[in-house]
């Protein structure tokens, strides 16, 4: 998504009050944006402390290996609500606000619509913003469910090649 967005709100019908309130509504629908944002971090966060203790604890590498493809999915669902978010929902509210803005003549805020990043811009460490924050903890995530995946194939590889003889 390289191009900003083509959303155009036509704010010139609406009275002071009426933008006012659109404006409060579009704030609020941005913060409701980013805590949702967070929450995804947080709910990886705490998957991946549950996961890492399973792993810790189980001597069975299917649960090891069941566990980490969950990981992955779920750091991958992380990426894609942060993206997602970031590069529909927040450059679509701040092109409303920013219209809304200029209409009311709020020239002091000097917003910006936001440039929507691309998943290579998690390790482009020059850039940074809140979004490439949690969009780079959803990837370390991901590699280090990466990680206990081939540990857990390996794992499961190991007992598999292992002849124990009966009785």
């Amino acid at each position: 998504m390289k191009n900003q967005s083509k959303l155009k709100v036509d704010v010139s019908k609406m009275n002071r009050p009426e933008l006012l309130k659109l404006l409060e509504t579009e704030w609020e629908d941005h913060f409701q944006t980013r805590r949702q944002t967070w929450k995804a971090l947080e709910v990886a966060a705490l998957i991946t402390v549950a996961v890492v203790g399973v792993q810790w604890k189980s001597t069975d590498p299917s649960i090891c290996f069941i566990s980490s493809v969950l990981l992955i999915f779920v750091s991958l669902f992380g990426m894609q609500i942060t993206l997602r978010h970031r590069n529909s929902v927040e450059v679509a509210k701040f092109t409303i606000i920013t219209e809304i803005e200029k209409h009311l003549n709020f020239q002091a805020t000097d917003l910006n619509i936001p440039k929507p990043i691309e998943i290579l811009d998690i390790i482009r460490f020059r850039k940074s913003n809140t979004s490439l924050f949690i969009l780079r903890m959803h990837g370390i995530i991901f590699l280090l469910a990466i990680v206990m995946l081939i540990l857990s194939i390996a794992d499961m590889s190991s007992n598999t090649n292992t002849y124990v003889p009966s009785g």
